[in-house]
């Protein structure tokens, strides 16, 4: 096992142990970048509020394939009919359009960096010398887990290391303005947004992650390209403008 590997199965293995309780904080921080019932009909991601006017997030990620977003927004929705089932939680599906897997940010959430059309033009010209450079991959998938933020997580596993050598090439490529997550690879399927949950209902949810991780687990998800997000909603890779990257895409060919 290579130390990218051996490090992911310690942070999955932690991830993965069982939660008796929500950590209400971590639920309260998350749901603060909602707009909630009874002001709106359904939880829906708020803007990003400290941009300037021309400032975005911007999120390189890679889309699940059909099959495996469809799977993904049946997960979701699942575990958080769960929680619903108590009339005071308040729960969000992501979109299926927008199951993703994140690589990286070039400007993030909590740093983020001027914007222009100049830099835009910049970083895309920038990724698609790296994408192009990068075969497709294949995931597998580790387990769906349910975090004490109230996040379900679908957890992947890297056999041939392709997230973690990108993420480096990006950092050596972007510099230090970069962000990544550390070893973890994973698509946020839905999100807990009220600290209402009764113990029955969590034991419940925790317990069909666990069904469900015994049934998926090492099912393969093909990885052939990325998206340049320019993300304008908080945790909605569904927002703001795209622009699709296939790997091992000649650069000139890339449109």
């Amino acid at each position: 096992m290579t130390v990218y590997a051996t490090a992911r199965a310690d942070v999955y293995a932690e991830m993965s142990a069982p939660v008796t309780a929500f950590d209400g904080r971590k639920i309260a921080s998350v749901a603060a970048n909602f707009a909630l019932p009874p002001t709106v009909m359904a939880p829906t991601p708020m803007p990003y509020p400290l941009l300037g006017e021309n400032d975005v997030v911007r999120l390189i990620c890679s889309p699940l394939p059909p099959a495996a977003a469809a799977l993904s927004r049946r997960i979701g929705e699942e575990i958080a009919a769960i929680f619903d089932s108590e009339a005071a939680t308040k729960t969000y599906v992501n979109t299926e359009a927008s199951m993703h897997v994140t690589l990286f940010h070039t400007s993030h959430p909590d740093a983020c960096l001027p914007f222009s059309p100049a830099l835009r033009a910049e970083e895309v010209q920038t990724l698609k010398a790296l994408i192009s450079s990068t075969p497709a991959f294949e995931l597998t998938i580790h387990s769906v887990i349910l975090a004490a933020s109230g996040t379900v997580l679908l957890l992947f596993d890297d056999p041939t290391n392709a997230v973690q050598h990108l993420r480096s090439r990006a950092k050596a490529t972007f510099g230090s303005a970069l962000r990544h997550p550390n070893h973890i690879i994973h698509s946020t399927l839905s999100r807990v947004l009220t600290d209402t949950v009764s113990p029955a209902c969590l034991a419940a949810a925790a317990a069909r992650c666990q069904q469900l991780t015994a049934e998926l687990a090492a099912q393969t998800v093909a990885i052939e390209s990325i998206w340049y997000v320019e993300e304008t909603h908080f945790y909605s890779a569904g927002s703001g403008q795209h622009e699709k990257i296939t790997f091992g895409t000649a650069l000139a060919s890339v449109q």
